[in-house]
């Protein structure tokens, strides 16, 4: 999936890891005109384009807490951000699967709107019949 940047010169576009500690895995951002730049390193499980030229991005960890982070197109001024996002299903997901941990970010950056774990039925009916 691409981003395009603010200005439309460039797009960010994450590179899902094949294997532990994989060097390439992250988010990278090209202008197609010159070589493209890794600005995060690490397990990207979603990311948005935020307000002004920042990229706002889900870092997965082993122990399913992710860590929010924001970064410049330019990959400048990265910063954790202090808030807690628990992963749903883990902090690893192979392209084409169902990710449940998409979020946007308002047009102003002050606010940050993220899906919740789905519920089902079938799990419905096990919460009844364990009563």
């Amino acid at each position: 999936m691409l981003r395009l940047s603010p200005d439309g010169r460039s797009v960010a576009y994450m590179v899902r890891a094949s294997g532990e500690n994989d060097p390439q895995a992250g988010l990278w951002v090209t202008d197609f005109k010159n070589e493209p730049r890794q600005i995060f390193r690490g397990w990207v499980v979603w990311y948005a384009r935020g307000p002004n030229r920042e990229i706002y991005l889900l870092e997965g960890k082993p122990d399913l807490n992710g860590v929010l982070w924001k970064v410049g197109w330019d990959g400048r001024g990265l910063a954790s951000i202090p808030m807690p996002v628990p992963l749903a299903h883990s902090y690893y997901v192979q392209p084409g699967q169902n990710d449940t941990n998409f979020f946007d970010v308002s047009p102003d950056g002050r606010h940050l709107a993220l899906t919740t774990e789905s519920v089902l039925e079938a799990n419905i009916g096990m919460i009844e019949n364990v009563r």
